[in-house]
């Protein structure tokens, strides 16, 4: 039976369908843009109403106080449509000045508004009289008093096309339209869309939220539409599958075409993250006695990458538990590939080299065996070299660490970003050495292609250990402002695909991006917060203590700190690699500022042999430091100063600024007061692209005690030394203060570097001094007013 559909006043009744061309037809219930809300798990504790409010963020107060007064089954409504795209919403910036609007408007305008709302972000006038079966001229008119009261808004580019104001706006709009409506106004535009020739992607929307059951011809599309919007909208093409399995939950063909329909499901909800949807269905999809056996490993393989990738790690191992893995005549049948690369990928997670080595070993003979297999295959072998560079990395081997690597590294490279999303789990591996090996920039670069992959193909499920790695990266460098975005929005994705480890590790790295930016002010309550959700043992709470022990350390509590890291509960204990010597080194600072030699020098050792197991330059300076927070000042020189150049080498831009500082101190006790301005000055100039505030702190407390030491006069304002400079050599020499190079002051001045050597000879000879690092000691400390006020407006500005 077709329901009647509401007239508008005083508009007769169409005589026809309202012809539009397929151009115009750019609509749809659901924004293809940005990750869609169209799960929110109820993740524990929190309701769903909680998840959306949470999705949407804290910019919109108003909006959470609209979507409150829904109800829950409303709220599901706009889960399930992804009306409520988190990316959409915050998008658009804050609403200002609509709550009111919708409540302004007339019956008419209400009911056009609310139409406008189903039919999509993008609404052709054509489109909305056609499926309203209203009078076009009066449904332009009605959109003009819409625009007047600034609810809609018409196309920027001139197309007819109009779009609301915000998409709150569109959210609440669509919530008051009744139920019944709603459903006979998408299939009057499921009809309306065929009849222009829209593609099956724009009406497959309207397909899932009117077809009734029985109706084969309507189940068969939205299965089509899903498979050709599955690469690029797993979500949507999840939830067309899941209303074909509605519409037609049976077939006369013994079952083979709803098993189809379920097997496309189980894929596309593995991809977006609807982990209940998979959990519920793969079973009796695996159970079924029509299902392939060749299709049988892929979908163990969707299965288990879903499960490692959301962070349940054990889960994952115990589904190819059971399965035949290893070759040999016990085996009766040759290992499935697919099952081979995934074992091997977890064993490399987990630390097991061996493992890691025979499963390739096995996959390298089936795939030599099999023919038809496409042996030579770069995303497989990609994945293969992954597993195994996060395996040596892992395992601390070191003859076989840096060549697989760097192997696995030129096999990313290679691969094209259409191919990209076949392997985001490997990228998240291959990241994850690249950070262990210190090579941080490459991770980098290749985190930023895995998570534009990752949101471009909708892999929500892989998006929060992308965002995770790239976080991690980036904080190393010191952008850390790029990294605390990245890992808050980990955190919230997780915590809406409730993977509470992953959102447990994305606020740890949030964590020390807050300590490392603003001081352990900021970071203590976060700190605090995480260390109480991370449990007393276990990764998650080492993880939180090792962040709390730091923030304790920072804020004069050593004490506190070095309860924390000797705790048994928390000690620190793990496979290779997994930051022990870390954990050792800062019990070490901690028991030296507490006063416990004895203590300090009996974790400096256990860190010196998690170093020497793990093999990780970072490791091993982190080493450095501790050591030579035992030793006096001569003593501790060399050790810094190794501890320096390995950072400079990692590009670990926070580390090295701050093991400068330290080296720029013991140079202080020393009384070798050129060294020591040199380092704070360099020190200083380069925190300052990370924005940190406690780095630019400490390296004005270490240049102030330099400036007491100083004898006086001869960096002082009527200083003799910069008496004689002309404004030229003046200008070089408060460049030369920056830090800055030849070649950065020839260009910052527009000059020849030779002119830059020519003039910096005659500041040396003027000046007394024989160097650069003689130049900063006299001048650079103390920042004589004559020599670098000619500049601050000029050339300085120009750098």
């Amino acid at each position: 039976m077709t329901l009647p559909r509401p007239a508008l006043a005083g508009t007769p009744a169409p005589t026809g369908p309202a012809r539009s061309r397929p151009a115009e037809a750019r609509t749809g219930p659901a924004d293809p843009a940005g990750p869609a809300c169209a799960t929110f798990p109820a993740e524990p504790g929190r309701s769903l109403r909680e998840n959306l409010l949470h999705a949407l963020g804290p910019r919109e107060p108003r909006s959470a106080d609209a979507l409150s007064a829904l109800s829950d089954a409303t709220l599901r409504e706009l889960a399930r449509t992804g009306l409520c795209s988190p990316a959409s919403v915050r998008s658009a910036g804050p609403a200002t000045g609509w709550p009111g609007a919708l409540a302004a408007l007339t019956p008419e305008q209400t009911t056009v508004a609310g139409y406008c709302a189903l039919l999509g972000p993008d609404v052709s006038p054509s489109l909305l009289a056609a499926v309203g079966g209203w009078d076009l001229g009066r449904v332009l008119a009605v959109l003009d008093e819409l625009v007047a009261r600034h609810v809609v808004r018409e196309d920027e580019s001139g197309a007819p096309l109009f779009h609301f104001r915000h998409p709150l706006l569109r959210v609440l709009a669509y919530t008051r339209v009744p139920p019944g409506r709603r459903i006979a106004a998408h299939a009057a535009a499921a009809r309306a869309l065929a009849g222009v020739g829209a593609p099956l992607s724009q009406r497959a929307p309207h397909l899932a939220r009117s077809a009734a059951p029985g109706e084969t011809e309507a189940a068969r599309l939205l299965h089509r539409a899903a498979h050709h919007v599955l690469d690029t909208r797993p979500d949507s093409a999840a939830d067309w599958l899941l209303a074909a399995l509605r519409v037609h939950p049976a077939d006369p063909e013994g079952g083979a075409t709803t098993l189809r329909t379920r097997i496309l499901l189980c894929v596309a909800a593995a991809r977006c993250g609807q982990r209940a949807e998979v959990v519920r269905r793969m079973p009796e999809v695996l159970a079924s006695p029509l299902l392939p056996p060749e299709e049988r490993g892929r979908l163990l393989d969707v299965y288990a990458r879903m499960e490692d990738g959301l962070g349940r790690h054990r889960e994952a191992r115990a589904l190819l538990a059971a399965e035949p893995l290893d070759t040999g005549p016990a085996v009766p049948a040759a290992p499935d590939t697919a099952l081979l690369l995934r074992s091997a990928a977890l064993s490399a997670a987990a630390g097991d080299l061996v493992a890691v080595r025979e499963r390739l070993a096995a996959f390298t003979a089936a795939t030599a065996a099999s023919p038809g297999r496409a042996p030579g295959d770069a995303v497989r072998r990609m994945s293969a070299a992954a597993s195994l560079a996060l395996g040596t990395a892992l395992a601390s081997d070191v003859t076989a660490r840096d060549a697989a690597v760097a192997d696995a590294t030129r096999r990313a490279d290679l691969l094209t970003d259409a191919a990209l999303p076949e392997v985001l789990d490997a990228v998240v591996r291959l990241g994850r050495a690249q950070y262990l090996t210190s090579r941080h920039r490459d991770a980098v670069r290749l985190f930023d292609r895995g998570v534009r992959s990752a949101r471009a193909g909708g892999r929500t499920a892989e998006l929060p250990a992308l965002l995770i790695g790239h976080a991690r990266a980036q904080a190393v460098l010191g952008r850390l402002a790029s990294a605390s975005a990245s890992a808050a929005e980990a955190a919230g994705t997780a915590r809406l695909l409730d993977c509470p480890e992953l959102a447990h590790e994305a606020g740890v790295i949030g964590g020390w991006t807050t300590l490392w930016s603003a001081g352990h002010e900021a970071a203590e309550p976060a700190a605090r917060d995480l260390a109480g959700a991370g449990g007393p043992s276990g990764e998650r709470g080492r993880a939180a203590a090792l962040l709390l022990a730091a923030v304790h350390l920072e804020a004069g509590r050593p004490h506190e700190s070095l309860r924390l890291l000797l705790s048994p509960a928390a000690d620190g204990s793990g496979p290779p690699g997994s930051g022990r010597a870390p954990w050792w080194s800062l019990a070490c600072l901690a028991a030296v500022a507490a006063g416990l030699d004895g203590t300090a020098r009996r974790c400096a050792a256990v860190a010196r042999a998690a170093a020497g197991a793990s093999r990780l330059p970072a490791d091993h300076a982190a080493v450095l430091r501790a050591e030579a927070a035992l030793v006096a000042d001569e003593a501790a020189l060399p050790l810094l100063a190794s501890a320096v150049d390995q950072h400079v080498h990692d590009g670990a831009l926070p580390l090295e600024c701050r093991t400068r500082l330290l080296l720029a101190r013991r140079l202080l006790g020393a009384g070798r007061l050129p060294e020591a301005a040199f380092h704070a000055g360099l020190a200083k100039s380069r925190a300052e692209p990370t924005g940190s505030e406690p780095l630019r702190l400490l390296a004005v407390d270490v240049q102030r005690a330099i400036g007491a030491r100083r004898p006086r006069g001869t960096g002082s304002p009527g200083g003799a030394g910069a008496a004689g400079l002309s404004q030229r050599e003046r200008e070089i020499l408060a460049l030369v203060c920056r830090g800055m190079s030849n070649r950065a002051i020839a260009g910052a001045l527009f000059v020849s570097v030779k002119t830059v050597e020519a003039h910096l000879t005659r500041v040396f000879r003027k000046t007394g001094t024989r160097s650069r690092a003689a130049l900063l000691a006299t001048f650079g400390a103390a920042r004589p007013t004559e020599v670098l006020a000619p500049v601050e407006s000029g050339a300085v500005a120009r750098v």
